[in-house]
C-alpha cells in the first residue's frame, strides 16, 4: 500500500495537506471551496489505500511492469487513460488540479460506466516514471507513450488556466493508435463551482464521444448517469428495442428529472409502442424544460406533442407541424420518419389521395439519411405488403431482419411479410411464438388483422397472448378497448358488451364505457336499453323527461357530465331518435365550447337534425361538417364522424360525396370499433357509384371481419355474401 500511495502522490505535495491551511493561497473568498475539492481528491486517494490485498498485488504488478519493461500492455478496447492536466498561468491555489483531475475524472467516468478508465494511481505512477514534472503537462508523444504502456485505447489530456474568480478547464480525447484528437470540450466558471464544472466537462466529453454535437452536449445534463442512460436509450431506439429504450429514458429522468432531451426521447419511444403513461411523462418533462433544447429539437417536440399542446391538436395541424420539422431539418432522418408516420396513419383520414406514396417517399428519404435506423423499414414492409410488390417486400424485410431480428416489432414484421408472401410454413412457426412475442408486436398484429382484412383468428391469437402478458393499468385499458373492437367487428355483440362491462368495472368513474354503449347502438349493434341508461347518466340535463331514480348513484359527477364527448354522443342519440329539443340543447352547449372538437361535434349534431327535418340549409351544414372533419378533429369523433357524414350525404342523394367521406379513416392508429360498418357502407356506396371492383374489395373486407357473427347479425352477413357473389359471379 505504501508503494501505491507514494507513487500516486503529487511531486509538489508529498503529504496530505492540512485542511486548516490548504486554502490560504487562494484567499479567504475561495479557500473553503478549494479545501472541499482537495478533500474530495484525497478521499479518492484514501479509498485506493483501502483496497484489499488482491488489489494491492495487482497494482504492484502494473507499476512494476511499467517501471521495468519498455513493452506496453495489450490494448484493451474502450480503456481510457486520464493523464494529469497541465496547470499554466493559474493561481497557485489551483495547482492541485494537475493530478487531481486524474482522480476526479476517473471517478466520474468509472461511476458512469460509459468508459473504462485506467486506475488513477497506475496512471500517476506511470506519469512519474516518465519523469514529467508536476503540473507541467507533457508533449503529445510522451502522453501517448504512457497511454500505450497502460494498454489504453484512448487518452484524455487537458489544461487548467485562470484564477479563483474565473477558471477554464479544457480537455481533448485522442485515439492512442492514430494519435489524433477525436473530441474536445471545455468549461469555465468561478473556482467555487469546480465540482459542477467537472461534471459538465465529463458530460460533454461523453456526449461528443457518442456523436452529439458540442452545442447539443452543452444543453444536456450534468449527471453522467443520466447521460449514459440517455445515450443507451437513443441506441436502443435506433435498433428497434423500444421497451429497453423506455427503461433507459426512465432511468435518465430518475437521475435528472429536468433532462429535457431524455423527456423527448421517452415521448418519442412511447409514441412508437402506445405506452401512454410514458408518453405523458415524456411530453410533460420535455415541454416544461424545452428552453434547454436546441431549436431543431423544440420544433420536433412541437410536432410530436401537437402544436396546441397541452390541448389536443387536429391531425391536419399535426401534419403541417411535421412538414415544418422536415423543412427546418431536412438532414434529420427522424424528421422524415415523423412526417411519414403522420401520412401513414392519418393521410387517408385527411383525404390525401396519394398518402401511401408520400409516406413511402418519406421513409425512403429517412433510410438514405440513416440506413441504420430501424423504424422506417417497419413501415416500408407494411406498405410493400399492401401493394403486392413481393420482390420489393423481400428486400425490405431482409434489410429489416439484418438490423433488427429480436426487437419489439420484429415479430410483427416477420408475420406481416409471411402473410403477404404466402409463406404458410413460416407463418405457422411465427404463430407458435406468439406466447413469447413482445407486446408491441402482438398489438400491431391484432391491428393489422383488422385493417388489412387478414384472417381474423390471428387477431384472436394475439389478444390471447396479450391477456397473459399485460400487467400495467394503461396496457390493460388498451387491451379492453382491443377486446371490444375485435369482438364488435367480428359481429360478436354479446362479447363486445362484456368487454364494455369489464372496462366499466376496471374504471368505474370513466365515461368511456358509457360512450361505447351508446355508440355501439348508433353505429353497430348493441343493447338499446343499456345505451338509453348511459345517455341519462352522462347528460341528464339534456332530457326534459328525465326521471332518474334518486336512489341511483350516478356514474358521472355533475362536473363531468358537461364534457364535450359526452354532449357530442348524447346529442347524436337524441337526434337519431327525433328528440329535437334535447339534441338542439346539446348542439347549443357544444357551440359555446372554444375547442375545435366542440365545433365539429356541434356541426355533426346540427347536420343530423337538418337532414332528418329536411331543412333548407341541410346541404350547407353537411358541407361545413365535411370541412371540419377533413381537419382531423382532435376528438373521439374521428372514429365515427365520417361514417355519420357518409350516411347523411347518402340520405341527401349525394353518393359521390358519401363514398369519399366513408373512405376517410385513420389507418392502424387506434382500435377501430366500427370498421366493419364502415367497409360495409363503403361497399354499398361503391356499388351505387358503379365502382364494382372497389365494392367487391370492401365486401370481402367486411366478410373477413365478420367471421363469427352472433345470430342477430347472421342475416346481414349472408346478405353481403350474396351481394359479393353478384358482383364477382362466383361463390
Amino acid at each position: 500500500e505504501s508503494i501505491a500511495a507514494m507513487s500516486a502522490a503529487p511531486a509538489v505535495q508529498g503529504e496530505e495537506p492540512n485542511e486548516a491551511t490548504s486554502g490560504t493561497a487562494a484567499g479567504s473568498a475561495s479557500g473553503e471551496p478549494q479545501t472541499r475539492l482537495r478533500g474530495i481528491v484525497w478521499r479518492h486517494r484514501r479509498a485506493a489505500l483501502a483496497l484489499g490485498f488482491a488489489g494491492v498485488v495487482t497494482l504492484i504488478i502494473v507499476v512494476a511492469s511499467l517501471t521495468n519493461s519498455p513493452s506496453p500492455l495489450p490494448v484493451q478496447k474502450d480503456l481510457i487513460a486520464v493523464v494529469p492536466f497541465r496547470v499554466s498561468g493559474a493561481d497557485a491555489s489551483l495547482a492541485f488540479l494537475g493530478e487531481g483531475m486524474v482522480d476526479l475524472l476517473t471517478t466520474k467516468l468509472t461511476n458512469d460506466g460509459t468508459m473504462q478508465p485506467v486506475d488513477a494511481g497506475s496512471v500517476i505512477a506511470a506519469w512519474h516514471n516518465a519523469g514529467i514534472a508536476a503540473n507541467a503537462g507533457a508533449s503529445r508523444d510522451v502522453a501517448l507513450s504512457v497511454a500505450r504502456r497502460l494498454g489504453a485505447e484512448h487518452l484524455l489530456v487537458g489544461s487548467v488556466v485562470g484564477a479563483p474568480a474565473h477558471v477554464v478547464i479544457s480537455a481533448s480525447l485522442l485515439g492512442v493508435k492514430e494519435g489524433s484528437v477525436s473530441v474536445q470540450a471545455s468549461v469555465e466558471g468561478p473556482s467555487d463551482s469546480l465540482t459542477g464544472m467537472i461534471d459538465r466537462l465529463a458530460a460533454r466529453l461523453v456526449a461528443q464521444a457518442a456523436g452529439l454535437s458540442e452545442r447539443l452536449a452543452n444543453q444536456t445534463t450534468t449527471s453522467l448517469r443520466a447521460m449514459r442512460a440517455f445515450l443507451d436509450g437513443r441506441a436502443a431506439y435506433r435498433r428497434g428495442a423500444y421497451r429497453q429504450s423506455l427503461a433507459y429514458f426512465r432511468s435518465a429522468l430518475e437521475n435528472d428529472p429536468t433532462f429535457a432531451m431524455a423527456g423527448l426521447g421517452l415521448a418519442q419511444t412511447a409514441d412508437r409502442v402506445n405506452a401512454l403513461s410514458d408518453l405523458s411523462r415524456g411530453l410533460t418533462t420535455a415541454w416544461q424544460y424545452r428552453a434547454e433544447l436546441i431549436e431543431r429539437d423544440r420544433i420536433y417536440l412541437e410536432a410530436l406533442a401537437g402544436p396546441r399542446y397541452p390541448a389536443a391538436s387536429g391531425e391536419r395541424e399535426r401534419l403541417v407541424a411535421w412538414e415544418r420539422v422536415v423543412a427546418a431539418t431536412p438532414d434529420r432522418a427522424e424528421a422524415w420518419v415523423g412526417l411519414g408516420r403522420q401520412l401513414f396513419y392519418q393521410g387517408t383520414l385527411l383525404g390525401i389521395a396519394d398518402a401511401a406514396e408520400q409516406a413511402a417517399a418519406s421513409f425512403e428519404r429517412a433510410r438514405e439519411l440513416d440506413d441504420a435506423l430501424v423504424s422506417p423499414l417497419q413501415f416500408l414492409v407494411q406498405l410493400g405488403a399492401s401493394t403486392g410488390d413481393t420482390a420489393g417486400l423481400r428486400m425490405t424485410a431482409a434489410a429489416y431482419a439484418h438490423l433488427d431480428s429480436i426487437g419489439d416489432l420484429s415479430g410483427f414484421v416477420r408475420w406481416r411479410s409471411a402473410i403477404a408472401l404466402g409463406d404458410s410454413a413460416r407463418l405457422t412457426s411465427i404463430r407458435r411464438s406468439f406466447s413469447s412475442m413482445p407486446v408491441p408486436s402482438l398489438r400491431t398484429i391484432a391491428l393489422s388483422s383488422l385493417f388489412n382484412f387478414i384472417e381474423g383468428r390471428d387477431a384472436e391469437r394475439a389478444l390471447a397472448a396479450l391477456r397473459a402478458r399485460t400487467a400495467r393499468a394503461t396496457d390493460r385499458f388498451d387491451l379492453m378497448l382491443a377486446e371490444h373492437a375485435v369482438a364488435l367487428n367480428r359481429g360478436e355483440v354479446r362479447r363486445a358488451q362484456r368487454a364494455i362491462d369489464a372496462l366499466g368495472a376496471a374504471q368505474p368513474f370513466s365515461a368511456v364505457p358509457e360512450r361505447l354503449r351508446i355508440l355501439d347502438v348508433l353505429y353497430a349493434a348493441g343493447d338499446s336499453a343499456a345505451a338509453a341508461r348511459s345517455v341519462e347518466r352522462i347528460a341528464p340535463h339534456l332530457s326534459t323527461s328525465s326521471t332518474r331514480d334518486s336512489r341511483q348513484t350516478p356514474v358521472m359527477s355533475i362536473d363531468t357530465t358537461l364534457r364535450i364527448e359526452d354532449l357530442c354522443i348524447a346529442g347524436q342519440w337524441h337526434a337519431r331518435r327525433g328528440n329535437r329539443l334535447a339534441a338542439a340543447r346539446a348542439a347549443a352547449s357544444l357551440t359555446m365550447q372554444s375547442s375545435g372538437s366542440g365545433a365539429t361535434c356541434a356541426a355533426l349534431v346540427e347536420g343530423m337534425l337538418a337532414v332528418r327535418s329536411g331543412a333548407a340549409d341541410a346541404d350547407s351544414r353537411l358541407a361545413r361538417l365535411d370541412s371540419l372533419l377533413l381537419s382531423g378533429a382532435p376528438s373521439e369523433v374521428t372514429a365515427y364522424g365520417n361514417l355519420i357524414l357518409a350516411r347523411l350525404y347518402a340520405e341527401r342523394g349525394n353518393v359521390r360525396r358519401a363514398l369519399a367521406a366513408v373512405r376517410r379513416r385513420s389507418y392502424m392508429d387506434t382500435w377501430p370499433p366500427y370498421l366493419a360498418e364502415q367497409v360495409r357502407e363503403e361497399g354499398r356506396l361503391a356499388a351505387n357509384a358503379g365502382d364494382m371492383d372497389a365494392a367487391a374489395d370492401a365486401y370481402r373486407h367486411y366478410l373477413a371481419l365478420r367471421a363469427n357473427p352472433d345470430s342477430v347479425l347472421r342475416s346481414e352477413v349472408e346478405s353481403i355474401r350474396g351481394e359479393l357473389q353478384k358482383l364477382t359471379g362466383g361463390p
